[in-house]
């Protein structure tokens, strides 16, 4: 939302993604039958509730640990993804109503907020028109109304269930979702496939994707960068922040250092390239050494070689301008230089 109110006023935004790209208009499978897929739908370690669920990501990512607090057992789902759970959420999109910010004053528990409803409902407005949401102004206590979509009409059983609802003085109202049911503002309506969790191809539901991150690109004001895990905001001399320090990619390795420093990286995971300030140098690396792992044996700066290196079972000699460099392992089975 930042990126997208930012770049409308006329501001230059850089959108920093610790996942890889994604589209819902092109990645979604939303539409794909289980008997084609040969795991028929099952999770796989980057999408837990299904192969087929919009949201990459889970509760346990490799090199992204987490702590818990003594006695606590919480679980954390991160997504690793552009537009991250907006992929994946139930869409359900209520407001607060003015007694949810005087908490304190009601049961005397927590603390009243320093705003109150007014102060929000032109926002709520601004939100209801921008992503679509449908639902009713049903006049209930503490639920204001919005600006809403007609909702779906009411399936056989629900039917049944406002009929009891009304009988027995229970409201029973429609839902509030994120998902229009008319044309809105350049996307079509929803036609009710049920298939919501996997990302919708039509944009027919909210995601920050399309609906917040694709039109902020359109400006040219937004630069997304996608496998940018952030490592720190820096400050500068006045405590101001200045900047972000980002370096590792969704695979936890890194690829930039304080922006002065680029690497990159080949198919199979290799460092191929590093970049220090204007001077780039080349990798050439061979996965077939006596190691068992993939080694650098040369170094290229403009084609030319600056480093050679040989092995056996571990490094033996470096050839460079100043001379070759010999080495052989400590107790620990670590190179050391002769």
């Amino acid at each position: 939302m930042a990126a997208y109110v930012l770049t409308r006023a006329g501001a230059n935004v850089l959108l920093l993604e610790a996942g890889g790209p994604w589209d819902n208009t092109k990645d979604s499978v939303m539409l794909k039958m289980p008997y084609e897929s040969p795991r028929r739908g099952a999770s796989t370690p980057d999408r837990p509730f299904g192969e087929f669920d919009a949201c990459i990501g889970g509760w346990d990512l490799q090199g992204e640990p987490f702590t818990n607090a003594e006695g606590t057992d919480f679980k954390w789902w991160r997504a690793r993804m552009v537009g991250g759970r907006t992929n994946h959420w139930g869409r359900i999109s209520l407001r607060f109503g003015p007694e949810d910010f005087k908490a304190k004053s009601r049961d005397g528990l927590g603390d009243d907020w320093p705003i109150g409803y007014s102060d929000l409902a032109p926002y709520y407005d601004r939100i209801d028109k921008l992503i679509g949401v449908f639902g009713n102004n049903d006049n209930l206590p503490n639920h204001p109304g919005g600006y809403f979509l007609p909702p779906p009409p009411p399936r056989c059983y629900e039917l049944m269930v406002k009929d009891a609802a009304d009988r027995l003085n229970i409201w029973c109202v429609a839902s509030r979702l994120s998902v229009i049911t008319k044309p809105h503002n350049g996307r079509m309506a929803c036609h009710y496939c049920g298939q919501c969790n996997r990302g919708c191809r039509t944009n027919s539901n909210f995601s920050s994707t399309n609906v917040l991150i694709a039109p902020a690109l359109k400006t040219g004001r937004l630069t997304l960068i996608t496998n940018a895990m952030a490592r720190e905001v820096t400050v500068n001399n006045r405590g101001l922040a200045s900047g972000v320090t980002y370096g590792y990619d969704f695979l936890n390795r890194l690829t930039s250092a304080t922006g002065s420093i680029t690497l990159k990286y080949d198919g199979d995971g290799n460092r191929v390239q590093e970049t220090v300030g204007s001077a780039i140098t080349n990798f050439l690396v061979d996965d077939t050494n006596p190691t068992g792992y993939p080694q650098v044996v040369e170094e290229l700066v403009g084609g030319v070689v600056q480093r050679q290196y040989t092995y056996g079972h571990a490094l033996i000699s470096q050839n460079q301008a100043a001379g070759v460099s010999f080495y052989g392992m400590d107790a620990q089975h670590n190179p050391t230089l002769h």
